[in-house]
């Protein structure tokens, strides 16, 4: 299947990607209390990638803001076992064959 290029508006931004070919998944985590993204703009940008056709997961952290997995602490900890978590489960699905 050709990839065929598209462009996803989100608030403001897009969101710029191939839709066809093996696509990848993504994974979002979103502080709730984030200052600069909204918590809608990233669910928004979620349903979006998911029309596209793509597969994505979006984790929100509470009490958290933008760049919180930046700074040491129990947000940044979950967040990294999520991401190592993510990582595993798609190097599985690929030994698999998916």
């Amino acid at each position: 299947m050709d990839e065929q290029p598209f462009e996803l508006p989100v608030d403001g931004g897009a969101l710029h990607g191939h839709r066809g070919g093996s696509g990848l998944p993504a994974l979002l985590l979103h502080g709730v209390d984030d200052d600069v993204l909204a918590p809608r703009t990233a669910e928004r940008f979620v349903e979006a990638y998911a029309r596209a056709g793509g597969v994505i997961e979006l984790a929100e952290y509470p009490r958290a803001g933008h760049g919180f997995a930046r700074e040491p602490g129990p947000n940044a900890a979950r967040a990294l076992d999520l991401m190592k978590s993510f990582i595993a489960r798609q190097l599985g699905a690929i030994a698999a064959g998916w």
